[in-house]
C-alpha cells in the first residue's frame, strides 16, 4: 500500500484546523457563560435556543414548510433580538471582558495612586462613621473610569483631608446627598449621591441590603475599591473584583487601601514582566558572545 504524504499532510491540516476552531469556541463560549454565572442569562439563551431547535427540528421532519421558513428567518435575526432583550447584560459583559483587559495589561497610572493623607483621611472617616453606624456606599476610582456613573450625580470635587468630615457630613442620615453612592477620584471627593448597579448574583441578592448589592455590583463590573459600611452593624467590607474582606480597626483598613491603591506600589502587567525577563536573557547572551569574541582575538594577538 503506497502512503501519499501530502494528502495526509492535508488531511492532518484540516484536523488541526477544525480542532483549533472547536477549542476556541468552547473555551470563549466558556468563558462568557462563567462571566455570567449567578445571573438569569444563561438560562434564558438555554431554553430560548433548546425551544427553537426543538421546534425547526420538528417543522423539518414533519414537513411543515412554513413554520420550517419562519424559524430560519427567525434564527437569521436572532443575534439582533438577544441584543435588544439582553442590552443590560451585554454592556455588563463588556464592562467586565473591559475590566479584565485593563487588569491584565494596561499597567497603573501615577495619576491613580493616591498619597497616604488621603489614604488615612479616608481610613478615619470609614472608621468613624462605623462607630456611629452611618451608613455609607464608597467608589475609589481605579484605571477604570468611573465617569458613567456620574451622569446624573451630584458633582463636588472637594479634596479629601484629615478632620474636615466630608464623607460623614455627605452620609449623615437626613442630608440630601445620603442616598446613593460616592465616587473618590485621585484624592478628592469626585461626586456625590451616585447610583452603582446592582449585582445580579442570586446569593447577593438574598442575603444582603440594596447599599451591599450596589457594592458588589460596582466590584463586579469595575475595578473600582468599594467600601461599604453597613447602617444595621456597622461592619465595614471592602470589596475590590471578586476579593471581599471584613475590616475591624482602622491600622487594618489603612494597610489594605494602601495595598490596593499606595503609591508605594507599583503593579505592572503580566506581560511587562515576561518582556523584561526575556530582555534579560538576550542581553546576557549578546554579553556572552562578545565575551567569547574578545576572548579569541586576545588568542590570535598572543599567536
Amino acid at each position: 500500500m503506497h502512503w501519499d504524504w501530502n494528502i495526509a499532510w492535508l488531511t492532518f491540516l484540516f484536523l488541526l484546523k477544525v480542532v483549533v476552531q472547536i477549542g476556541v469556541l468552547a473555551a470563549l463560549l466558556y468563558w462568557v457563560m462563567r462571566l455570567l454565572k449567578g445571573t438569569v442569562v444563561p438560562t434564558i439563551l438555554y431554553v430560548m435556543l433548546t425551544l427553537l431547535t426543538c421546534l425547526y427540528a420538528l417543522a423539518k421532519g414533519f414537513k411543515l414548510e412554513a413554520l420550517q421558513f419562519l424559524l430560519e428567518r427567525l434564527f437569521e435575526y436572532l443575534p439582533i433580538f438577544i441584543v435588544i432583550l439582553m442590552g443590560n447584560e451585554i454592556r455588563k459583559l463588556l464592562g467586565m471582558f473591559s475590566k479584565l483587559i485593563t487588569d491584565k495589561f494596561v499597567p497603573r497610572k501615577k495619576a491613580s495612586w493616591y498619597d497616604d493623607m488621603a489614604i488615612s483621611a479616608l481610613s478615619a472617616e470609614v472608621v468613624k462613621m462605623s462607630l456611629s453606624k452611618t451608613g455609607a456606599l464608597i467608589a475609589i476610582e481605579q484605571k477604570m473610569s468611573l465617569d458613567r456613573f456620574m451622569e446624573n450625580a451630584k458633582i463636588i470635587h472637594a479634596s479629601l483631608e484629615p478632620g474636615n468630615a466630608l464623607l460623614e457630613s455627605i452620609f449623615f442620615k437626613g442630608a440630601p446627598l445620603h442616598d446613593g453612592g460616592v465616587i473618590i477620584r485621585k484624592g478628592q471627593v469626585a461626586a456625590a449621591s451616585c447610583v452603582f448597579p446592582l449585582s445580579e448574583r442570586a446569593e447577593v441578592q438574598k442575603e444582603c441590603g440594596m447599599r451591599h448589592q450596589a457594592a458588589y455590583g460596582m466590584a463586579e463590573s469595575t475595578d473600582a475599591v468599594v467600601v461599604v459600611v453597613s447602617e444595621e452593624t456597622g461592619r465595614i467590607e471592602v470589596l475590590r473584583n471578586n476579593e471581599q474582606t471584613t475590616i475591624a480597626t482602622q491600622d487594618e483598613l489603612q494597610t489594605l487601601l494602601r495595598s490596593y491603591m499606595g503609591s508605594d506600589v507599583q503593579k505592572n502587567p503580566f506581560w511587562l514582566n515576561d518582556i523584561r525577563f526575556f530582555w534579560q536573557k538576550i542581553r546576557a547572551v549578546f554579553r556572552l558572545v562578545r565575551k567569547k569574541e574578545g576572548d579569541r582575538t586576545q588568542a590570535e594577538v598572543k599567536r
